[in-house]
């Protein structure tokens, strides 16, 4: 798990990719880690001082493009009434 959430951070913050996909079997610590890594990664933003908006999906629970970006909406604040 360790060395997930470093791989996520490291990508993160060095903007290497601006989307990460982490897929594995049930029960993995695939949420856990990213869950923590963007703890960590809203930590860093918000001692830098650095305006971002975090969110996090689950595109398993979302199933579609369409419902995961009405998601991603939705956590910012946004309407969903399409």
């Amino acid at each position: 798990m360790r060395a997930l959430r470093s791989l996520i951070l490291e990508n993160i913050r060095s903007q290497a990719a601006s989307c990460i996909f982490i897929f594995g079997k049930p029960g993995t610590g695939k949420t856990l880690c990213v869950r923590a890594a963007l703890s960590e990664l809203t930590r860093f933003l918000r001692r830098k001082e650095i305006a971002a908006h975090v969110v996090y999906v689950n595109a398993g629970q979302t199933r579609s493009p369409y419902y995961t970006m009405l998601e991603i909406l939705r956590e910012m604040g946004g309407s969903s009434a399409v």
